[in-house]
């Protein structure tokens, strides 16, 4: 009786003893599966807040920034270029032939004015397929346009006007948006170039020469003033002090 009172007394003591194991081993489970869940949770909850933070603070930029953007100018205009859907070959072989020659000019120049000679000369070889210009379409041409254009000349370049415009009172300035009819500071008239010119003088007010150079050609799509272009934005400035814009002394 004794052997077994004592078997019995050991068996409950070991199941105890287990239980109290398993135990022990399911609060350490939960632990270690449970505790980094709330970790993560924290993470997830502080990256949201860093996110909302972060959303606040480029909110916030963007709202600075909407208040120092420029508005787009009135006197700014998308240069419009005259291209016609396809090269016909026709054009090609009445090249020469005067009456086909000033219509296509006239064309260019109402669609393009102000327009610089070279650009209007450039444009109709373009429009009739015409890789290198003989002899012969070059004298059509000076032909045409010595007839019926409002033309004024700064330099060696001619700037021909469409109807209805008064050299004088054009005050807009167009800016090429089309890598196809980009223009090279030269072939802007100077008019445009003073027109441009003016306007960042409105917004910037006094300013060094070197700085309102720099800032008009990139009205234009340009980064730096090369010299060159130095010749043509002078020349824009003469045109602003002859209007009374400007005081270069």
């Amino acid at each position: 009786m004794d052997i077994f009172f004592w078997l019995g007394c050991a068996v409950c003591l070991l199941h105890r003893r287990r239980e109290q194991i398993a135990a022990s081993e399911a609060e350490e489970f939960s632990e270690v599966v449970f505790s980094p869940r709330k970790n993560i949770e924290k993470q997830v909850h502080s990256k949201a807040q860093t996110k909302k933070s972060e959303k606040k603070k480029s909110s916030q930029k963007a709202e600075c920034a909407e208040v120092i953007i420029r508005p787009v100018s009135g006197k700014q205009r998308e240069y419009q270029f005259y291209s016609p859907l396809c090269v016909n070959k026709k054009y090609f072989n009445a090249s020469t032939e005067k009456k086909f020659v000033k219509l296509k000019l006239t064309q260019i120049i109402q669609r393009e004015a102000p327009v610089c000679e070279s650009v209007l000369r450039k444009r109709f070889y373009q429009i009739c397929g015409i890789r290198r210009p003989g002899q012969k379409i070059k004298e059509t041409i000076d032909e045409c346009l010595a007839q019926d254009f409002t033309v004024t000349q700064y330099g060696e370049e001619c700037i021909f006007w469409g109807k209805g415009q008064v050299p004088a009172d054009y005050r807009f300035y167009r800016v090429d948006k089309n890598e196809r009819s980009r223009r090279q500071i030269k072939e802007i008239p100077p008019e445009e170039l003073a027109n441009a010119m003016y306007e960042v003088l409105l917004n910037i007010n006094i300013c060094p020469t070197e700085k309102l150079f720099c800032e008009t050609v990139k009205l234009f799509g340009f980064k730096k003033v090369s010299a060159e272009a130095g010749k043509f934005l002078n020349c824009a400035l003469d045109i602003l002090e002859q209007r009374g814009c400007v005081d270069l002394e």
